[in-house]
């Protein structure tokens, strides 16, 4: 018999931080919904091949007049190693993009369950491409690097 060989990312543990879901009496399934992810990751000081991560997701409707059925936020943490086998110089993306995505995988789940309780149904959340998500924070961060901020006053230096 041949074993499945195992991936060379493992998620080592993860839990909510935050749940909450709600019902809207009026929503309906015409109603718009918008999707807010938030992610962070770090790698580990203590351990090199680990990376801590997290992800929030809100939900909510986009226009109050026809509400989407539910609002939610939700946030998880975990932790994900990467084998030492794996190359060097591709193991954050490996960890941070795959490892966001078993969270916010644990989160979809989440939500189904208990929203296949509630009075509007159940909800599957649709799937998310964190590679995009990854680089979108790395360009964000970069412009906040970029923009020299004034610590006296708190603004830049364009709006003295």
């Amino acid at each position: 018999m041949q074993m499945t060989p195992l991936s060379p990312l493992q998620l080592k543990n993860y839990f909510f931080t935050h749940l909450s879901v709600h019902a809207n009496p009026k929503g309906t399934q015409a109603g718009s919904l918008t999707l807010e992810p938030s992610i962070s990751f770090q790698k580990n000081a203590d351990t090199a091949s680990q990376w801590s991560l997290a992800v929030r997701v809100i939900l909510k409707s986009n226009d109050p007049q026809t509400p989407f059925p539910y609002e939610a936020d939700i946030s998880i943490q975990g932790l994900v190693e990467v084998h030492e086998s794996f190359p060097a110089e591709k193991r954050e993306q490996l960890a941070v993009v795959n490892g966001l995505g078993l969270l916010y995988s644990a989160i979809r789940e989440m939500v189904l369950t208990v929203t296949a309780r509630l009075a509007n149904g159940p909800l599957c959340l649709p799937t998310l491409n964190f590679t995009e998500v990854v680089a979108n924070k790395n360009a964000q961060e970069k412009l906040k690097e970029s923009t020299p901020v004034s610590t006296q006053t708190g603004v830049t230096p364009s709006q003295k």
